[in-house]
């Protein structure tokens, strides 16, 4: 919910009582159809759990995938694929998939970009970057990824479930947060480029 906007004026000699009514909701954004990307959203057990003291409260993984050139392609000599997962900054979301998928599936980069299907994950919260940092205030971020999503997205995928296939990267605030899920779960994850 959120309010309109509304002028005040404050004095120190007064006492104000402003009233901010909430009149309109936010929709939910639409995700755009884009030739290669699959849109993820599956609710997460191990953080719907941690948020259970919030009624209804339900949590969930989001990404975007972007699925390489060949990829549904029968007679392509490749059908395992291997993974780079990608965090992005302060303020980008799975939705930043949607901006990358033509140059990631474009002919021109099939010798230069990595061929591997390229997950865009969501580490936003209503208070800024999670970075998958395990805490009590976001709870258990960084173990949902490995031990619920990750395994999720490899039977989904026919994507390579071995930590040398797995690559973890990311830009400003997803560069540690890459850097982080690296020295955090090395069993899952062998090679980070932040």
């Amino acid at each position: 919910l959120v309010s309109e906007t509304k002028p005040v004026a404050l004095a120190p000699d007064r006492g104000d009582e402003i009233a901010i009514e909430l009149t309109r909701t936010v929709p939910v954004p639409t995700l755009p159809t884009v030739d290669g990307v699959e849109w993820i959203e599956r609710r997460s057990p191990l953080l719907s759990a941690h948020r259970s003291t919030e009624a209804g409260r339900e949590v969930r993984h989001r990404a975007g995938v972007v699925l390489p050139y060949g990829y549904h392609d029968l007679a392509y000599p490749r059908r395992m694929w291997p993974t780079i997962y990608v965090i992005g900054g302060f303020g980008a979301t799975h939705l930043a998939a949607a901006d990358a998928a033509a140059a990631l599936r474009a002919s021109e980069a099939r010798g230069a970009i990595p061929q591997a299907v390229w997950v865009f994950l969501d580490a936003e919260t209503a208070w800024g970057h999670h970075g998958f940092c395990d805490s009590e205030t976001n709870g258990p971020v960084g173990k949902a990824l490995v031990e619920e999503f990750i395994p999720f997205l490899e039977e989904r995928f026919r994507l390579i479930a071995a930590p040398t296939a797995r690559i973890v990267t990311g830009h400003s605030s997803g560069g540690w947060s890459a850097l982080h899920l690296l020295l955090s779960h090395p069993d899952t994850f062998g090679a980070c480029f932040a």
